[in-house]
């Protein structure tokens, strides 16, 4: 809402944002499935299928849980408003997997949050999310906390930086080409 339009439409190095991490996830999953809100989320000759969150708009806690119930496996995910974030990086969760814990997240010893949607999800995590959502705590951080979840310390917090605004976008963009 931030931005006026789905953040998935940016374009960003010839390809459409969610197109863009999608080929991140691509490298190491052998399906990516698009996480979204609303059934009206429609993306003309996408490969990708919609799985549409099941637990009314609380945020990325339904589309998690709506996630994990479709699939019935664990999930990897990344946002689709972080496009700085490196194949290492996502390499790095898939090393240190804790499979005995509801996920496996990064955490920002700086601003002491949790990095929960750039991540592995356990199906232990369903009864979890289904129980906060009933609770109606729809908050990632509380539920990290409160579960004692081990986390891999954060190096680069500017891989996790969300494009928020255009300004954000734009931004990233010279960064992007800074690094090239």
């Amino acid at each position: 809402s931030r931005m006026g339009f789905p953040k998935a439409l940016l374009t960003y190095n010839n390809a459409l944002l969610y197109q863009y991490q999608a080929e991140k996830l691509n490298k190491i999953c052998h399906t990516v499935y698009l996480s979204h809100n609303s059934s009206n989320f429609i993306l003309e000759g996408s490969p990708f299928q919609v799985i549409e969150d099941q637990y009314g708009q609380h945020g990325p806690v339904s589309g998690i849980l709506s996630s994990l119930e479709f699939l019935k496996q664990p999930i990897f995910i990344i946002p689709t408003d972080t496009p700085s974030l490196s194949i290492e990086v996502i390499k790095t969760l898939l090393e240190k997997r804790v499979r005995e814990q509801i996920c496996t997240v990064f955490y920002n010893e700086k601003s002491l949050f949790y990095e929960p949607l750039i991540g592995i999800w356990e199906l232990a995590a369903i009864p979890v999310l289904k129980e906060n959502i009933l609770h109606q705590n729809y908050s990632l951080q509380k539920i990290l906390r409160e579960n004692n979840i081990k986390h891999i310390p954060l190096t680069d917090d500017y891989q996790f930086t969300n494009v928020n605004s255009i300004e954000d976008f734009k931004m990233c963009i010279r960064d992007s080409r800074q690094t090239e």
